[in-house]
């Protein structure tokens, strides 16, 4: 299993110059090798990495928020989130995920996905 983990985007407020978060996830309580994790505020995808092309299994209310996306169009898509991607999406970021996701390690980077609704965003992962 991969558990991939998807940073919140932050936006300033121009009134009070303070950085303040998009999208709140709602507490997420993850099963992982028999142990159970709770997350707070968290937007995730867990991943089959035993399967080719690593399909999502599971995706945090967060994700759906933040996305646009329902979790029933998530399921079984590709972890590189091909449908996150978009005309200005680097395609360097996207071979970057699939190295990682076909390794097996972390990496932390910054892509430019879009939501449903065709707004793009940067994303640390």
């Amino acid at each position: 299993m991969v558990c991939i983990r998807v940073e919140t985007p932050f936006v300033r407020n121009h009134h009070t110059q303070r950085s303040c978060s998009c999208h709140k996830a709602p507490v997420t309580a993850v099963e992982y090798n028999g142990s159970v994790t709770w997350t707070v505020d968290r937007s995730f995808l867990v991943a089959n990495a035993q399967q080719a092309g690593c399909n999502i299994i599971y995706c945090s209310d967060g994700f759906c928020h933040m996305t646009g996306y329902s979790r029933a169009e998530v399921m079984q898509c590709p972890a590189i989130c091909d449908f996150l991607q978009g005309p200005m999406t680097s395609q360097h970021a996207v071979s970057v995920v699939k190295e990682a996701l076909a390794a097996g390690m972390e990496r932390h980077f910054e892509i430019l996905y879009y939501r449903k609704d065709g707004k793009n965003s940067g994303y640390t992962i």
